[in-house]
């Protein structure tokens, strides 16, 4: 029984194959093999010709898979075509990802516009939403061919935003960012390319610092590894010198004998809780608390704060090596580490001792004077004070100085009341 079972499958296929010799023609020629049920040869311009035109009419079925078993393909070729059982909608691999070969359901590709919040290391991207995306892709590149990506952006999926932070860039380059919508059918074709370049870089002691507050710019000096400001800060709402600074939605300054020009020139004047912005409860009374650990931002703009009585010392040991090893010397300390740190000549000083030289560093102290507690302001053109961003007790808090009649600076602690200068330092 097996035996004519066998016989008779055998005897069936040559049957149906004789059958299919009879309506099919396969022609193989040099230029192209057709597939036809009339025998004709192949178009010279086709590698494969397919054709149905007489009876039994025919198509061609090529692959059909659903979504999941699209995506199990290997490493599909570029150019690789399948029917998409789940989107009803023949779809090509681009190289990069499923593309819908054009229906009335397409996605369309995302419009794109220009980057937005540029820093030096940043771009926030923006683009417009696409009817029917569930979620974007783009690609970041420095090439505007696209030829390398920016690690992590090569077709990075952000899900379903028009607007993307990317970080972690770098400063003073041009980059190239493009978009593509995807939903579960299809992947749009790619947005136009949009072009944003990262802010320049910016250097200590050559760049200026930008307050984004009030767009005032401040030179900057680089000492040793300390980037300080080589201004006087001049920020807040003048208020005259009989006020008392308070805790308030806005920042308060003085300007020496109530003049806002001097504050143009000098720098405004701060009581120590104001110019610490009242951190943790301080007051010009009390001690704040808890002490921060930190650096004390206070009015200084963001990634800049008030110098502590440790980096004050620091920068001084730099400017003149041995002024202060142990910080803790009171009063007059080193022996010509005054004059390096004052403004050279007399436009501002009335008299001005150089010793060796001064201004040797460009920290340009200026001899803005001082607001008394009383109201009254003392010693313009004579001498400078800046706040520390450390205490001596509740009451008082430490200070640096400079004078025009001597070389050396002096470290010495002062009412909170009173109205200093204040130079910031950098994060």
């Amino acid at each position: 029984m097996k035996t004519k079972l066998t016989y008779a499958f055998a005897y069936g296929g040559c049957f149906v194959t004789f059958a299919l010799c009879l309506f099919i023609s396969i022609r193989s020629f040099s230029q192209g093999v057709a597939i036809n049920t009339t025998g004709n040869e192949a178009n010279a311009s086709a590698i494969l010709d397919l054709n149905s035109t007489v009876s039994p009419y025919q198509g061609l079925l090529v692959p059909r898979l659903n979504t999941t078993n699209r995506n199990l393909i290997s490493s599909p070729a570029t150019s690789l075509i399948i029917y998409n059982t789940d989107c009803n909608e023949f779809q090509y691999y681009n190289g990069v990802a499923w593309i819908s070969i054009l229906n009335s359901t397409s996605l369309l590709a995302p419009v794109t516009m220009a980057g937005s919040g540029v820093t030096q290391t940043q771009i926030t991207v923006n683009w417009n939403a696409s009817s029917g995306a569930a979620h974007y892709h783009f690609d970041i590149s420095t090439s505007n061919s696209f030829a390398s990506f920016v690690t992590g952006f090569n077709n990075m999926d952000v899900g379903n935003v028009t607007t993307y932070n990317v970080t972690g860039l770098t400063c003073g380059i041009t980059y190239y960012y493009r978009v593509r919508a995807e939903n579960t059918c299809s992947t749009s074709g790619n947005s136009g390319t949009i072009i944003s370049a990262t802010s320049a870089c910016w250097t200590c002691g050559t760049s200026q610092l930008t307050d984004s507050r009030d767009s005032k710019t401040y030179n900057t000096v680089l000492i040793g590894t300390q980037c300080w400001m080589a201004q006087n800060l001049n920020v807040g709402t003048y208020v005259t010198g009989t006020t008392t600074q308070t805790n308030n939605a806005s920042i308060e300054k003085y300007c020496y004998s109530d003049n806002t020009d001097n504050c143009t020139t000098y720098g405004g004047l701060y009581q120590l809780s104001e110019a610490v912005a009242y951190l943790n409860g301080a007051t010009n009374t009390s001690s704040w608390n808890p002490v921060p650990t930190g650096n004390v931002q206070g009015i200084c703009p963001t990634g800049w704060h008030i110098p502590t009585e440790a980096e004050w010392c620091t920068m001084e040991n730099v400017v003149e090596a041995g002024t202060d090893p142990s910080c803790n010397i009171l009063y007059a300390r080193g022996t010509n580490i005054g004059a390096m740190l004052k403004e050279s000549g007399t436009s501002h000083w009335t008299s001005n001792q150089c010793g060796t030289g001064c201004n040797t560093t460009n920290f340009t102290g200026l001899p803005s004077g001082f607001r008394r507690p009383t109201g009254t302001f003392d010693d313009i053109s004579g001498d400078c004070f800046w706040w520390a961003a450390s205490e001596f007790d509740d009451s008082n808090s430490w200070t640096r100085s400079l004078y025009n009649s001597t070389t050396i600076s002096y470290r010495q602690y002062a009412s909170k009341t009173y109205g200093y200068n204040v130079r910031c330092i950098k994060d």
